[in-house]
């Protein structure tokens, strides 16, 4: 986490953030293969986006957790996807 992270607690822009959100990326794992390709790719940018305005902390925990977002259709209702979440925490670091 060092250089992501300035003086204030707030996130440091730079090459030492860039690599913690990629691999914060590698360790959000979504399966959406019950839906559309355009959907999938939609949720793909989706992903991307919600990475990039993450907080340092925040990454960290995604990938010590590693969590799994599946993705279902809900035939047009409400916002038209139901997601249910699991973790995969990664063993003997996520307590540190």
């Amino acid at each position: 986490m060092s250089g992501t992270i300035d003086s204030a607690g707030e996130a440091k822009q730079g090459e030492p953030l860039n690599q913690l959100r990629v691999l914060a990326l590698e360790s959000l794992h979504y399966d959406s293969s019950s839906l559309s390709e355009e959907l999938k790719a939609a949720q793909v940018e989706y992903k991307e986006n919600v990475i990039a305005q993450l907080h340092p902390r925040e990454l960290i925990s995604i990938i010590f957790q590693q969590p799994i977002v599946r993705l279902e259709s809900t035939g047009g209702h409400n916002t038209g996807l139901k997601a249910t979440h699991t973790v995969n925490p990664v063993m003997n670091l996520y307590f540190i």
